[in-house]
């Protein structure tokens, strides 16, 4: 790319791969060679996915000969190499419950503009099968049209962006079957790549660890439903699962709780037991205190572990008031995490997030926009019978209220 000082380096092309398994570029010089140190030669290279495991891998070796006679007249080594940067903030959110489809996240910083006409690649275990046209993917913090293109043989599908992708925190949600076991020969790993209209790669994260694949608990998500969307406003937000099948007899998965992950700057506002409203089958609480609303963002329900091991097939869905923001995170999706117990001599409560070793499943919702409206929340709610609507036991997390207390300020949190 750069010849050094005085223009000495005549050529640099690929030469060949060294019995230990290293590429070897061959630079020659223009006639006459070397007569004194130059500076700034520049050659381009592709980088690898990650650093090597050992420190040793990492050292560059130059051998410097003769041309005419290959006689070795001088040689040298960098110890510290380069180092590979992954790009941050990237992560992929599925819920690794086998043949049952749900939506993916994708999440990653992207620390430069990228024009329009700009791509983002994903690179996907070819074992989970992909699908991103049409209703099958959300923008959520994409900008303009985009079209994505699948190609399911060769694991990778590929976004292309009609309007420039500024800097910052970027997200989007496709649609993914999980298998029964990732077996393909790189692993449970994805790769996102983000190039420019020309095809450079702007940056890149090449070890993203996929969650988990989890066998015993068949369920899938229930749709995000929201009442209203305006900012700054209180709406109410409904979210579940449906068990797909009955539980294993034999050493069923466990469930403790259900953690609800609001995204950045959006707020759960459960000041009471009332305001969760259970509106399908109703879950087995713990007896006692089975709600947690210390943390802004995260609102927990805690389950009877006992009664989860027979639970019944059915479709498990609940609402409870949240606060709108006057700006949408660029991480719009919310998360649903279904948690196994604690480890004995523990009393924690789960954190929600997928890679937390109790999370059993982890559903990623995309969220919706400001004045979006949700014409299925009126016509869900029109549709359910009184008799599968009701609101969560009080008196089971604030037991000091009286129950004439509790019925004057129940109140039902949809319209």
């Amino acid at each position: 790319v750069r010849r050094g000082t005085g223009d000495v380096i005549k050529s640099c092309q690929f030469w060949r791969m060294d019995a230990s398994g290293r590429a070897v570029a061959r630079i020659l010089t223009k006639a006459g060679g070397l007569t004194a140190a130059t500076d700034y030669v520049v050659i381009r290279i592709i980088t690898p996915g990650d650093n090597p495991a050992e420190d040793k891998n990492k050292v560059w070796f130059i051998d410097a000969r003769e041309s005419a006679t290959g006689l070795q007249v001088g040689w040298g080594e960098d110890p510290v190499g380069l180092s590979i940067r992954q790009m941050s903030g990237a992560q992929v959110v599925f819920s690794g419950v086998p043949q049952v489809s749900g939506q993916m996240s994708v999440q990653f910083y992207s620390p430069d503009n990228v024009d329009e006409g700009g791509k983002i690649r994903v690179i996907y275990p070819r074992s989970i099968a992909i699908l991103c046209d049409g209703a099958f993917f959300s923008r959520v913090s994409i900008e303009g049209d985009v079209t994505c293109y699948n190609n399911g043989k060769e694991g990778r599908f590929d976004i292309e962006m009609k309007r420039p992708m500024p800097p910052g925190l970027q997200a989007f949600t496709v649609t993914a079957t999980p298998p029964d076991a990732v077996d393909d020969p790189g692993g449970n790993i994805f790769k996102i790549l983000i190039y420019t209209k020309e095809g450079k790669v702007v940056d890149a994260a090449m070890s993203i660890l996929g969650d988990r694949i989890h066998h015993g608990l068949t369920v899938s998500a229930l749709p995000l439903i929201w009442s209203a969307s305006d900012p700054g406003r209180q709406t109410s937000i409904s979210v579940g699962f449906e068990l797909l099948a009955d539980m294993p007899e034999k050493d069923p998965p466990i469930m403790s709780e259900i953690v609800v992950t609001v995204p950045e700057t959006f707020e759960q506002v459960v000041t009471r037991a009332s305001n969760i409203e259970m509106l399908g089958d109703p879950l087995p609480l713990r007896p006692g205190m089975w709600l947690a609303v210390k943390d802004p963002r995260r609102l927990k329900i805690l389950l009877d572990e006992r009664a989860t091991r027979t639970l019944a097939m059915g479709r498990y869905r609940f609402s409870f008031p949240a606060m709108v923001p006057t700006k949408m995170p660029k991480y719009n999706v919310f998360q649903v995490t279904i948690c196994g117990p604690n480890p004995p001599g523990k009393n924690d409560t789960c954190t929600g997030d997928p890679q937390d070793p109790r999370a059993l499943t982890t559903f990623p919702l995309a969220g919706f926009a400001l004045g979006e409206s949700n014409p299925v929340a009126k016509q869900y709610m029109a549709a359910a019978s009184p008799g599968r609507r009701r609101t969560a036991p009080a008196g089971s997390w604030l037991p000091a209220l009286s129950v004439l207390l509790l019925g004057v300020f129940s109140r039902s949190l949809w319209p």
